[in-house]
């Protein structure tokens, strides 16, 4: 370095920089010397500067996570890199929101697949970064699904059908492992709206884990979509089952459906709610497919059109116009209609076919609303063996295998009930009248019946009309209690009081049936099924609806007649029964719900008075007093009291000592078997003394209550989610003798009328979805979940019937994945002018 020779410069700042290769504590010298030729003697100092060896750049950034993940669960990423010194991660989760961290958590609200990207930059540069990126898919559970096994049947294979109704739909099928193995799971499926994945459990007609310690148990899947879809339970059998098939808004009618059909004959009927109703039904099947895998489409315009009809209200293609299809198995179809719809689907839906047609099966149908409850309903109930009279009575046979169930809630309701008479081409009056809260009609075989011309035959009605004042379900099935026992099939999903899912269910059981005989050791059982599905932890109880079969038995411990005029028993919802006449001393007063509770003559039957008097299944308290308001016995039982007096009475012991210590009460051991004289099989000893009598008598004397039967069905049990194994369902299942002692003791097809159905209440704390099944080798049930994926709104009016000036209110149902919810929005008054229909419009805007 050089100077310029300058008096005035008396310091000199200088600075430079020089790159080396390996690290230390080198030694620098300056040397400052006069310009060239200057005798100046050079100046020289040193200084020493540690140096370190620069961070190395970083590579190899790799971002993972944990999911699939459910929504409600959170989500940890983690990130990795090779570098030398420090490095600040920066996470952002596709979602909008971000965090700093090499390791961190994150809760997505909202299902779906998102892209989270991680940038890692080096410290203390800053300047040199990288970024890597992560598929994070987060799913809402849609629920868990039996697939019964199937004895060997050819041709009746069974399967899991799920149908996208979303494009950039990702499915996981998982097969659980009770079975022994879980062979049957299919991840990350991609489908695109009206695109269907398969699942079928077996090899050849048999559940294919064959020598399995489980192999008569079937399969249980539970599936995780990150968009809703539509899933169904069947087997592709000939010439049996039947169902409704949802629309693409998950919903039971609508105006646009894709199906895809893999059973042998396959036929639709469509049904219209609103006159001027235009329907287009279009193949867009890519390719034919059969078997488990992937059933891809075409667009509509790509696709052949089938047909094209126009309906007016209550009208079908079958009934109404006498319009046959046949659709091709391996195929997919797209339905679109300008108004609201419903889809019955099945195998041979008709009876022209002879003797081949509908036999067995049955479902809860849909309302107006799409939901499976309402007030406005249009279905057939399909039948077979129209020609045919084998005992001479003048009614085809398949008249009288027809059954139609009609289910009330809270608010009853006034009811209407027609057939359409093909030869006449009107309604007929099949039933009208009221029906009382949590009522239930039962119109079986020849109680639907209707001549027909071309037969000469009393024949069943095929389409009908219910109408309802109130929200009502509406269950049509054939060959149940008309039909053999043992060999009738179902599989449906049984409507809540909400419609399809929610938390109390009044569920119609059918028959026990023949299930397979797949193991050495399985003995061929007859069972019926009901099967609860939850999402999430849920508490659940279900227990027999009616109170035919309950009685009540006192006992006068003392030594003198007792007048019970003016006594009352109350129960711990205080209603009360009033009683009349007298006790002798040492004798029993035995009262009955209704007079075949049991075989024996009661003293008071007070079920015509005394409806409403019922005793709690799980628990209730009963309080005996006289006419002067003394209490002369009070006692409080629940379900850790032994069988707690379902299907064996609750006995006392010892009549002289408190009924409220649970050790003085046993379950009765006295068998009564199903006769014509009682309302099913039961334990106890009405009017007599107890089986369980042992008096210490340290006691006191006194009429009290000594012998009580409350029910014959309790189960109390808790879902749990998720459950290693199984998860996420219950089954109960009754054996012939327990649905025969909620079923008034009838066996199907025998003609007894006693007024007893087998009906089943089931309560859940959560919402869950209940599956009525009883399988033998056919069955087909649309199932939708028990949540909904995202949330939706859902306009629907508030009746469907006007008058001139009247008003129509409309209700929104917000749907979100775990409930439904209900909200008054606006209500509007229709002019006269109007000519207002069910379904004409949608919304209140429409409107």
């Amino acid at each position: 370095m050089s100077i310029t020779d300058n008096p005035d410069i008396t310091a000199v700042s200088v600075t430079t920089h020089t790159t080396l290769d390996t690290a230390g504590v080198p030694t620098f010298t300056l040397i400052v010397t006069d310009v060239p030729g200057a005798s100046l003697i050079p100046l020289t100092d040193t200084v020493q500067v540690p140096v370190t060896a620069a961070d190395a750049p970083i590579t190899g950034l790799v971002a993972a996570n944990s999911s699939r993940n459910l929504l409600g669960e959170w989500t940890f990423f983690t990130a990795t890199v090779a570098a030398d010194g420090s490095v600040e991660y920066t996470w952002d989760f596709g979602d909008g929101l971000t965090a700093t961290g090499q390791t961190v958590g994150h809760l997505y609200t909202q299902a779906g697949i998102f892209t989270a990207v991680v940038t890692a930059t080096h410290y203390p540069s800053m300047t040199d970064f990288l970024t890597a990126t992560t598929r994070v898919t987060i799913v809402v559970p849609t629920g868990g699904y039996y697939v019964p096994p199937n004895d060997d049947h050819a041709y009746r294979n069974p399967a899991l059908l799920v149908t996208a109704v979303r494009d950039d739909t990702t499915v996981d099928i998982v097969d659980d492992d009770a079975d022994g193995d879980a062979d049957d799971t299919y991840r990350d499926i991609k489908l695109n709206k009206g695109e269907s994945f398969l699942v079928y459990i077996q090899d050849g007609a048999v559940n294919d884990d064959e020598g399995g310690p489980q192999r008569n148990q079937g399969d249980y899947f539970r599936l995780w979509a990150d968009k809703p879809v539509i899933v169904c339970n069947f087997t592709n059998n000939t010439y049996w089952e039947h169902e409704f098939i949802p629309a693409t808004t998950l919903e039971r009618s609508g105006t646009d459906f894709y199906f895809y059909v893999d059973v042998y004959g396959p036929q639709i009927d469509v049904i219209a709610y609103t006159d001027n109703t235009l329907i287009k039904l279009i193949d867009v099947s890519d390719g034919v497919h059969y078997g488990t895998g992937k059933a891809s489409i075409k667009d509509d315009a790509q696709g052949s059109v089938v047909f094209t009809r126009t309906l007016n209200v209550g009208e079908d293609l079958w009934e109404v116009h006498n319009w046959r299809n046949d659709l091709s198995r391996g195929h997919t179809y797209h339905l679109l209609a300008n108004k609201r719809v419903a889809i019955q689907y099945s195998a041979r839906l008709g009876y022209d076919i002879g003797n081949s047609g509908r036999r067995d099966g049955g479902t809860y149908v849909p309302a107006k609303n799409g939901r499976l409850t309402g007030r406005t309903f249009y279905f057939g109930i399909p039948h077979a063996h129209i020609n045919e009279d084998p005992d001479g009575d003048g009614i085809s046979l398949g008249a009288e295998e027809r059954e139609l169930r009609i289910v009330t809630y809270g608010d009853g309701a006034d009811l209407s009930i027609r057939g359409w008479n093909a030869d006449t081409g009107r309604w007929d009056e099949v039933f009208s009248g009221h029906l009382g809260p949590h009522g239930h009609l039962e119109l079986i075989g020849e109680e639907l019946l209707t001549y027909t011309q071309a037969y000469g035959l009393w024949q069943g009605y095929y389409l009908f009309e219910v109408l309802a004042t109130a929200d009502v379900s509406v269950f049509e099935t054939n060959w149940f209690e008309t039909g053999i026992y043992g060999t009738s099939d179902i599989a449906t999903y049984v409507s809540a009081e909400t419609g399809t899912h929610g938390r109390r269910f009044e569920a119609y059981l059918g028959p026990p049936s023949n299930e397979p005989n797949l193991q050495a050791d399985s003995g061929g059982t007859k069972l019926t099924h009901l099967y609860i599905f939850a999402n999430e932890e849920t508490d659940v109880v279900a227990y027999d609806s009616d109170a035919y079969g309950e009685w009540i038995e006192l006992y006068n411990a003392t030594t003198e007649t007792v007048d019970l005029s003016g006594w009352t028993l109350t129960n711990g919802s205080d209603r009360s029964v009033v009683l009349s006449g007298t006790v002798a001393p040492g004798d029993y007063y035995l009262l009955e719900y209704h007079e075949k509770a049991t075989e024996e003559e009661a003293d008071f039957v007070y079920g015509g008075l005394y409806p409403y008097f019922k005793l709690g299944n799980g628990g209730d308290t009963l309080t005996l007093q006289d006419a002067g308001g003394t209490i002369h016995d009070t006692f409080s039982y629940s379900e850790t009291w032994g069988g707690h007096g379902i299907y064996a009475a609750l006995a006392r012991i010892d009549p002289t000592n408190p009924a409220d210590d649970s050790t003085n009460w046993a379950d009765a051991t006295t068998w009564h078997p199903n006769s014509s004289s009682n309302l099913g099989a039961y334990w106890g000893t009405p009017g007599e003394q107890n089986d369980v009598y042992s008096e210490d008598g340290s006691g006191t004397p006194g009429v009290v209550i000594n012998e009580i039967l409350v029910g014959r069905i309790w189960h109390h049990f808790t879902i749990t989610e998720p459950v290693p194994r199984a998860g996420g369902y219950h089954d109960i299942a009754l054996t012939p003798t327990e649905w025969e002692a909620i079923h008034n003791g009838n066996r199907p097809n025998t003609g007894r009328t006693d007024p007893e159905g087998p009906y089943i209440i089931v309560e859940a704390d959560k919402y869950v979805s209940v599956m009525n099944t009883n399988w033998n080798d056919n069955w087909m049930a649309y199932a939708v979940p028990p949540a909904y994926p995202d949330p939706t709104v859902v306009y629907l009016p508030s009746h469907y019937q006007r008058t001139p000036g009247g008003i129509v209110g409309f209700t929104a149902e917000v749907r979100t994945e775990r409930t439904t919810l209900y909200n008054p929005v606006t209500t509007i008054e229709i002019p006269p002018e109007i000519h207002y229909t069910p379904g004409s419009y949608i919304t209140p805007d429409q409107l």
